[in-house]
């Protein structure tokens, strides 16, 4: 690895960290975000081999992961298994994934060195639709499955650019990630065209570089222009939830008051309850907000209905419908219980409950936990003490509006407010919106919290349906079908947030509603079919 590749490595993973929302730019830097691959890019397109190019790759995932995701470190006792985790894995991606973009990068007349080994068949002039392919897969691939992490996706910088985003109604957000790794791969043109040797450098500017900035150009424009029609188009709601969401800024991981978070929240609810002369038709906490659990009573004997589950007093003391993150335990001998969501009734009926159905690998799932040593290994090396169990419904919970009428809503659970597929499950069984509750504030950090809103904001977008996030430290908002924000509340603040939110029925399910994540599989198909197209050229020119 030369040394000058090294630092166009380390210089992407810096801007990357930079492009994505951070303490220094809390919701992220878009002209960041569209350069913030080239250098990484360059360095792949000049390496003497595909050895050089996996040892770039690491560099790139260690120090762009640490950069990013820093905060890891404030996650409980195992944090620094948490963060090495997180940072050994990307490292492993990129060991992969550069290589990969290497090989599709090494058309003739590129910059194979002298042991170059196998080389990519493809022109030079597909170069940049080809990376952006690869690398669009790769941020789909690592963000499924039990090990997913949708964070540090290539579109988050421009979650802002309303217009931009809109046609993540059609594509999910893997169409912007294409796109933005597209643009990417053009900068990365240009500098490669400025890394060259002078003596080799063309006087002009090569056609396939006009043509591929043009071609991402005219995407952009078309991409702008379905999103001014979208956000110009009127759409009158259809009810409205007066919602009170608390935000009581504390740390179940470290308070160890359970008494006075509840006082706390109690006195929020009571402060945002009265901040209208009626009540409000809900009232939220955030995940964990209580850790008294609610116990499912089992089923009565001779197989009669189950009783009612044994709720905490907490449940019982709002004159209006609660809906908060909870211990649901499904059985307690062995001890099991679900990080769950709960809805009830004044008094403390409970009317519906969700389980988490994604949970985070390795911290509230770990494989084998059944198997004695692996359940020595957390416990005595990593400090882990017990897992969840997932939830395994996409419940959707219906709550009458005091103006008449009633609203289905689903609660995704921390992190699953981040991941595409499990969102568009709730709206498929038939949420009106999506009501997200989060407990963030063990990240002590900005970039945590905005982090975790901009990959939950392009939700809406993708689905048309509102947003709502309820978190103990932020980012405690609303978020409109068009992804604009309704109102937030300040991070790290105790603050009860009373709203008007809007809610939407469109008559037809969005493109991605319907049919899901079909574009990487489209991608990995036409970049296939792109490999035996042109070998077969090759062998009929041959």
């Amino acid at each position: 690895m030369r040394f000058r590749g090294a630092v166009l490595a380390t210089f992407a993973a810096l801007l990357l960290a930079l492009a994505l929302p951070n303490d220094l730019f809390p919701y992220g830097s878009p002209p960041l975000g569209v350069v913030a691959l080239a250098p990484l890019l360059a360095a792949l397109y000049r390496t003497g081999s595909y050895a050089a190019a996996a040892r770039l790759g690491v560099l790139f995932g260690a120090v762009s992961s640490v950069a990013s995701n820093f905060w890891l470190i404030f996650f409980q006792s195992f944090s620094v298994w948490t963060l090495g985790g997180v940072t050994l894995a990307y490292a492993a991606y990129f060991a992969l994934l550069g290589p990969l973009l290497r090989f599709i990068a090494g058309a003739p007349g590129s910059h194979p060195g002298p042991r170059a080994g196998l080389r990519s068949t493809l022109p030079r002039a597909y170069r940049p639709v080809a990376v952006a392919v690869l690398w669009t897969l790769y941020e789909f691939l690592k963000s499924s499955g039990f090990l997913g992490y949708p964070w540090g996706l290539i579109a988050y910088p421009v979650h802002g650019i309303l217009p931009l985003v809109q046609f993540v109604d059609i594509t999910g957000v893997w169409g912007l990630c294409l796109l933005m790794a597209l643009i990417n791969a053009v900068a990365a043109e240009w500098l490669d065209l400025l890394l060259g040797d002078r003596r080799a450098r063309p006087r002009r500017v090569p056609a396939r570089v006009w043509q591929t900035t043009a071609a991402a150009a005219l995407l952009v424009v078309a991409a702008l222009g379905y999103g001014v029609a979208a956000l110009a188009r009127p759409a009158a709601p259809d009810a409205t939830l007066d919602v009170v969401l608390v935000q009581h800024n504390a740390n179940p991981w470290q308070s160890g008051d359970d008494a006075g978070v509840l006082a706390t929240l109690q006195r929020l609810s009571a402060e945002g309850m009265a901040a209208a002369p009626i009540p409000p038709d809900l009232v939220v906490w955030s995940e964990t907000a209580l850790r008294w659990p609610v116990i499912a009573a089992p089923p009565a004997a001779g197989g009669g209905a189950a009783a009612a589950p044994v709720v905490p007093a907490a449940l019982t003391e709002l004159p209006v419908p609660l809906l908060t993150g909870v211990p649901w335990v499904v059985s307690e001998d062995p001890l099991a219980a679900m990080n769950a969501a709960v809805l009830a009734a004044p008094g403390g009926a409970v009317l519906g409950h969700y389980g988490k159905q994604h949970l985070v690998p390795f911290a509230e799932s770990v494989p084998f936990w059944e198997v004695p040593a692996v359940r020595r290994l957390f416990s005595d090396v990593i400090g882990l003490q017990a897992t969840w169990v997932a939830g395994a419904a996409a419940t959707i919970h219906e709550l009458p509006l005091r103006v008449g009428g009633s609203v289905r809503f689903a609660t995704p659970i921390c992190f699953e407010d981040a991941f595409p597929y499990l969102n568009r499950r709730f709206v498929r069984a038939g949420a009106d919106m999506l009501i997200n509750l989060t407990n963030d504030a063990w990240s002590q950090t900005v970039s945590a919290e905005t982090q975790h809103f901009v990959a939950a904001r392009l939700r809406a977008v993708e689905n048309r349906r509102v947003l709502i996030r309820a978190t103990n430290g932020g980012v405690t908002a609303a978020v409109d079908p068009w992804g604009r924000v309704l109102a937030a509340a300040p991070l790290f603040t105790e603050t009860a947030l009373r709203l008007e939110v809007p809610v939407y029925r469109p008559a037809a399910e969005t493109v991605y509603t319907r049919f899901g994540d079909y574009l990487p599989a489209l991608l990995a198909g036409l970049l296939a079919a792109l490999f035996v197209i042109r070998r077969r050229q090759q062998r009929q020119t041959g």
